[in-house]
């Protein structure tokens, strides 16, 4: 499997997981839910996007992609939970 098909295979499950839990926050009211799976989101659709390129260009957009996520992902914890 090559590296252009794992970056496909691994934003796409990014991109479920994020699609999942943004539809549960948004059920239960939870912002910080919903910031995380926007970053989740974010994160799956820019692994998809380095699919495309070569090298350090990709190399690059990947990197983003995880920077994104591991910035918003953590947000969920200063938002209060519902309830």
């Amino acid at each position: 499997m090559g590296h252009r098909v794992r970056l496909r295979v691994i934003g796409g499950m990014v991109l479920a997981m994020g699609a999942i839990y943004g539809i549960g926050s948004a059920i239960l009211l939870f912002v910080g839910g919903l910031v995380g799976a926007a970053g989740l989101l974010a994160g799956g659709y820019l692994l998809i996007h380095a699919a495309k390129y070569e090298g350090r260009r990709a190399a690059a957009i990947a990197l983003a992609g995880v920077a994104v996520m591991a910035v918003l992902l953590p947000l969920v914890a200063l938002f209060p939970k519902p309830g």
